[in-house]
């Protein structure tokens, strides 16, 4: 196979293979230990997770960039797609709190991120009902926006976010980093 196999993932069941390096048996399911490719042998039915060179896992405090998925007033669902620092990044969505958003008050998670918005956030918690998400600083926020109307980039003039397309002027918690000036 030549995709990669992240640590708990199942690989068959005990009576196809027997453990090989980096698997191990849990409630009758051969599952991976590692991050890594799969290797099957199929003479000496054994399946081995050949690992990859060591990788740090995605932790609190890491930097990731997303796209968001959907914004209800308290909160946004952030499709993660990469880590700053080279941490493996399972496919995941994240979680985007309006609390973590800014220390003054924010009224709707509307005015901050919108539908297919490219972000730059911090991981603020990792527990096992998901990941949470901070954007509470200059340098984390929007980083490519669309207009709502006609689905254009957004161009970043001064402080405001304009469609040079349609001519809307729209709200989003923007990066200093912003990409389209």
């Amino acid at each position: 196979m030549s995709d990669v196999i992240f640590p708990g993932k199942s690989l068959c069941i005990e009576e196809e293979f027997l453990p090989g390096k980096n698997v191990f048996i849990e409630n009758g399911e051969l599952k991976s230990s590692a991050v890594g490719k799969e290797e099957t042998d199929s003479k000496n039915r054994v399946v081995s997770v050949k690992a990859g060179k060591a990788k740090e896992m995605l932790k609190e405090g890491s930097i990731v960039y997303g796209r968001v998925a959907s914004v209800k007033d308290s909160n946004a669902l952030i499709e993660l797609f990469s880590a700053e620092n080279g941490e493996v990044l399972a496919p995941s969505f994240a979680t985007l709190m309006v609390s973590q958003v800014s220390s003054a008050y924010v009224d709707s998670m509307k005015s901050v991120v919108r539908i297919a918005d490219i972000i730059k956030a911090k991981v603020s918690e990792i527990n096992p009902q998901g990941i949470n998400l901070s954007i509470n600083s200059p340098e984390l926020g929007v980083i490519k926006a669309y207009c709502i109307n006609c689905r254009y980039p957004l161009r970043l003039f001064d402080s405001e976010l304009k469609c040079v397309k349609c001519a809307s002027v729209q709200k989003r918690k923007f990066s200093k980093d912003y990409l389209i000036k």
